[in-house]
């Protein structure tokens, strides 16, 4: 089901309800996300032998995204679509209308609250529902979405914004970053190559100038050679320990430790236990005249 743009699928949660209001009011979380494309509407059809010289097909309807309310009023259309052109193939109406026509006829021509959830009904047994819970439901909406995108987005012919060359997305180009801006394998080899040669690490972010998204270890990995990425993730980690205050390296192996409140750290790969101000071994109970000098 492709949809139009700026569509919107909302779940709403209901946290708790009070039973002292008149109308049980309820505290409603709401979770909103923009998509291309939903999941099919799922049309089975069993053709008896009089179609379609006396009766329709038997059929189901089956949704993810849609309440079985909203799925038997599909199915009443359908009904109608044969009742107006009796004894003519008809199946090939049905899938037009449900493709085309019935966000529209729902009235869901911007957004569709999933739900509600926990409310049995009993109507039209042709009426399948499969949703089955906010999480559930969202999930599967987006990563069906997701998936349709990236199909789309590997055979399409796009430009690149640092080359500004055109590629197919399938052959030149990389998946989109997590912040949807997306460049040519070349260029980002490139740009990303510099920063781990530079060592400056911390600083590889989206290419873009109004962006400063991270790029993902799972895409570099993809970019950098074996040396490189190994390279990239000794920066990385040497980047994260020095930003952190209570790290001092051990004095013989120069393995990162992690300082305790009284300044006191033990190597875990040679086990020497030493003082993080002076650097000598462990003195216990004795001052240290390195932390007067410090002090100072």
């Amino acid at each position: 089901m492709e949809v139009p743009d700026e569509f919107t699928i909302v779940a709403k949660l209901n946290l708790r309800s009070d039973p002292n209001t008149i109308n049980g009011s309820s505290d409603e979380l709401a979770y909103s996300s923009k998509v291309q494309y939903l999941p099919p509407i799922i049309l089975t059809c069993l053709l008896p032998k009089s179609y379609p010289s006396n009766i329709p097909p038997y059929f189901t309807v089956s949704v993810q995204w849609l309440n079985s309310t909203r799925i038997s009023n599909l199915c009443s259309m359908l009904d109608s679509i044969w009742m107006d052109q009796p004894r003519r193939e008809v199946i090939y109406q049905w899938t037009q209308w449900l493709q085309n026509s019935s966000l529209s006829y729902l009235g869901l021509d911007k957004e569709i609250v999933l739900g509600p959830y926990g409310i049995k009904y009993i109507g039209d047994r042709r009426a399948v529902s499969r949703s089955v819970s906010p999480d559930v439901d969202v999930l599967a909406i987006r990563s069906f979405n997701d998936e349709r995108c990236r199909e789309n987005f590997l055979k399409d012919i796009h430009e690149c914004c640092i080359c500004f060359n055109n590629y197919a997305g399938l052959i030149e180009f990389l998946e989109r970053l997590p912040c949807q801006h997306f460049f040519c394998s070349k260029c980002m080899k490139t740009y990303s190559g510099i920063y781990v040669s530079e060592g400056t690490v911390n600083k590889l972010q989206c290419p873009d100038a109004k962006c400063r998204g991270m790029v993902p270890p799972h895409v570099l990995k993809g970019m950098l050679d074996e040396k490189e990425y190994e390279r990239w993730e000794y920066l990385m980690l040497q980047k994260t320990l020095e930003s952190m205050t209570d790290v001092a390296y051990c004095p013989r192996c120069q393995t990162p430790c992690i300082e305790d409140e009284d300044r006191h750290a033990q190597c875990s790969k040679c086990f020497y236990s030493f003082c993080t101000v002076c650097r000598e071994k462990w003195h216990v109970g004795k001052e240290c005249l390195s932390l007067e000098f410090h002090q100072l």
